[in-house]
């Protein structure tokens, strides 16, 4: 009788360790890595239809999966970059917006990948005073 009450709490505590494992793994937040893209999409709606030019970050994830993807599936862009109405690389992000949108994988047109931040592929004087900063 001992050895069974032995066994019945030493696997009680071992299946207890083993779930507080699962646990941590499930809640401790995973860095995803992130790439610079140039990004063309087009969103549809019954009035009208919107073309977005974009540079900005994914999650390499989006990229590696896009085509196994669910075309309804939803992806983040940050730290999103635009040419503004006066042809100026600037910053899509201000006192009203956080500099992040979110969209449909089936909006995506085109998709070209950098290997840093886009603002570097640009002269000084085709840069917003907001993408000015960033160089400092």
């Amino acid at each position: 009788m001992n050895n069974k009450k032995t066994y019945f709490i030493f696997f009680s505590i071992l299946l207890f360790l083993n779930s507080c494992g699962e646990l941590i793994k499930r809640t401790t937040p995973t860095k995803k890595e992130t790439t610079w893209v140039y990004i063309e999409l087009e969103t549809i709606m019954k009035k009208d239809t919107t073309l977005n030019y974009l540079y900005g970050k994914i999650n390499k994830s989006i990229l590696d999966n896009l085509e196994t993807k669910n075309r309804n599936d939803v992806f983040k862009v940050s730290e999103i970059r635009y040419f503004n109405d006066d042809d100026k690389f600037q910053l899509y992000k201000d006192d009203d917006e956080s500099g992040t949108l979110f969209f449909s994988v089936q909006s995506i047109k085109k998709i070209s990948v950098y290997e840093r931040d886009p603002i570097y592929s640009f002269d000084k004087e085709d840069l917003h005073l907001s993408t000015l900063e960033l160089l400092k």
